[in-house]
């Protein structure tokens, strides 16, 4: 009877230790739910976090843009003003120059009829003091013609940009000017022509050397008296150098 009492005892303890080994097993599943629980949740907050950053990013960018946007539209509006004035300026001095050589012809065809039929001198003098004036405030006027005919033409090229045209710039045929940097690392060039000689941005050079076609630029930036001046990519055939010399067009080069 003590054997199977002790029988019974030796069972009842195994049965007791599969009990504690099967809470233990469960206790560690629960405890590794929980920590994928919180591991997922703290991935949820970052997410949370992120998408709340990019959010606000991108209002800020917006924003940015917004205000860029009405910055340009201004400036657009300035640009086609003034060039709008530039253009009303030049037609107003067209007018004045057709009549200023109108002037000039009658004047010569006075002083013709008066030294035809014999006019006193001083007579003839006031004429031709009379007629070197109207020549002097027409030469004056032509000046003044050009200039404001280059204005015009910066404004319009500046509207361009600005409207996102891509237009050819077209420079003076007879522009001629020096290379006095190079920067072959990146390309580009430094000019020793500028805004007074008519250059503008984007119009288009040739580089020779001893009549030979080195490579074309284009203009970036201008200033007075220089300008920069990128190498168009497929042009080059020889490494651009200082003291090379630049024209309009390699065609009037050649011509010369």
């Amino acid at each position: 009877m003590l054997r199977i009492f002790l029988i019974i005892a030796v069972l009842a303890g195994l049965a007791g230790l599969f009990g504690v080994y099967q809470t233990g097993e469960k206790l560690k599943t629960i405890t590794g739910e929980r920590d994928d629980a919180n591991k997922q949740k703290e991935a949820a907050n970052a997410a949370s976090a992120k998408a709340t950053k990019e959010a606000k990013d991108a209002k800020a960018a917006a924003d940015k843009a917004r205000t860029e946007l009405a910055s340009t539209q201004e400036t657009l509006k300035a640009t086609a003003s003034r060039a709008n004035e530039q253009e009303k300026r030049a037609n107003d001095l067209d007018g004045r120059l057709a009549k200023s050589d109108q002037d000039k012809i009658s004047a010569q065809q006075s002083l013709a009829a008066w030294l035809a039929i014999g006019l006193p001198v001083e007579q003839v003098k006031a004429t031709k003091d009379l007629l070197r004036k109207t020549i002097e405030e027409r030469d004056v006027m032509i000046e003044e013609k050009k200039v404001l005919s280059r204005n015009l033409t910066i404004a319009q090229a500046e509207l361009d940009k600005f409207k996102g045209a891509e237009k050819e710039v077209k420079l003076p045929e007879n522009l001629k000017g020096k290379i006095v940097a190079v920067d072959n690392q990146y390309d580009f060039v430094v000019l020793n022509i500028g805004k007074n000689q008519d250059v503008q941005e984007r119009g288009k050079l040739t580089v020779t050397r001893d009549g030979k076609l080195v490579a074309k630029l284009k203009v970036q930036r201008t200033e007075a008296n220089q300008s920069i001046a990128n190498v168009i990519s497929g042009t080059k055939q020889l490494e651009v150098k200082e003291g090379d010399t630049v024209f309009s067009s390699y065609e009037a080069v050649t011509a010369r």
